[in-house]
């Protein structure tokens, strides 16, 4: 199961597999893979990773929104019984017992109490090696600190979301280019990215591969990261590094007798 081996350095991560080994497990993945219709049409690994994510990640979204929205409340002694009673009604877990909840509740508060701070210009530094010039770690594209061009200024991407845990830290930081951070937003994982807006004929034409957007490339780049971290239990941040940035101009189909999908294109790599 790709989801369980990397090794979270956020909140939002922390949270994320909890839910995914706790609540969920390895049982339910197996479940979901066996099933009858993932047998049909071939991708059966890839749909079965792909929907255990999404619930996962559902789950997620909701008890970190939830969550933001308890600690508005001003006595901070109804926070975790608030989150608790959330998890008991509204996600029906009340049969998965207390100390999971307690502990569910305490993790979801932390995520949001960690969403959306600021990255501080010391941080910024830190991620940039104090370089004035460095690569964006999805496509590769040089980003400049001092550039008047948008496309080629440093940004700063939360490999896991900000508002979804992500903390400000140089351990959830790399550069990025403008365009590749706009394009990701609030991705999370690769499961949030546009993977079924394209289908196109096998061998498909120069111009038919232009239709390919960037968000899914960079879905496509950030599942292999992920991959990459799972197979050799790295951070996202490790395992971003290790693979280095995507050639998204140079695509390659793995199947060239089947239809281009979003799981039958990957990037020609040095």
């Amino acid at each position: 199961m790709e989801i369980l081996n990397f090794i979270p350095q956020t909140a939002g991560e922390r949270l994320f597999k909890a839910i995914a080994q706790e609540v969920l497990g390895a049982g339910d993945y197996l479940a979901v893979k066996k099933a009858r219709f993932l047998q049909i049409g071939g991708r059966s690994s890839d749909f079965s990773e792909y929907l255990v994510g999404v619930k996962t990640l559902n789950l997620l979204g909701r008890l970190v929104k939830k969550s933001q929205r308890v600690l508005e409340i001003d006595d901070a002694t109804l926070h975790h019984g608030e989150m608790v009673n959330y998890l008991q009604t509204h996600l029906e877990l009340a049969s998965e017992g207390n100390d999971l909840l307690d502990k569910l509740a305490r993790m979801s508060i932390d995520a949001a109490k960690n969403s959306g701070k600021p990255i501080s210009n010391n941080t910024k530094k830190i991620v940039r090696n104090g370089l004035s010039e460095i690569p964006c770690y999805l496509c590769g594209t040089i980003c400049r600190q001092n550039t008047t061009i948008d496309a080629e200024r440093i940004t700063y991407d939360h490999l896991w979301p900000a508002s979804f845990g992500g903390d400000s830290t140089p351990e959830n930081l790399l550069p990025a280019c403008s365009i590749c951070n706009n394009k990701k937003e609030n991705m999370l994982l690769w499961h949030t990215g546009a993977l079924f807006s394209f289908v196109l004929k096998p061998s498909p034409s120069e111009e038919e591969v232009k239709s390919i957007r960037r968000r899914e490339k960079i879905a496509r780049q950030v599942q292999s990261i992920l991959i990459n971290a799972n197979q050799n239990n790295f951070s996202l941040k490790n395992s971003a590094i290790d693979l280095g940035p995507a050639n998204f101009q140079s695509i390659q189909f793995d199947d060239t007798e089947d239809a281009v999908d979003y799981f039958n294109f990957s990037f020609q790599r040095d």
